[in-house]
């Protein structure tokens, strides 16, 4: 299914290290990109970190991966048809 091959591509640029370049850093001002576990926030209030790493997107704005293919942006559309 789409969404298994969404999971899937995303899971394989996410562990390869591709994520994790300068290019895709997060932005604190649009907060979109990689959130990586080395820079992870702790809540509001505490000490341990919320230990996780994510690709925040938007669309139809905000920095899409040349790596992936578009397969996430159908199926944003899709979920909104």
């Amino acid at each position: 299914s789409l969404i298994e091959q969404v999971y899937d591509e995303w899971r394989e640029f996410l562990t390869s290290g591709l994520a994790d370049q300068a290019k895709y850093e997060r932005s604190m001002e649009t907060q979109d990109g990689y959130f990586s576990m080395a820079r992870a926030e702790s809540a509001k209030g505490q000490t341990l970190q919320d230990l996780k790493q994510y690709y925040q997107l938007y669309f139809p704005r905000g920095r899409y991966p040349e790596e992936v293919s578009d397969r996430a942006r159908v199926l944003f559309h899709q979920m909104l048809e």
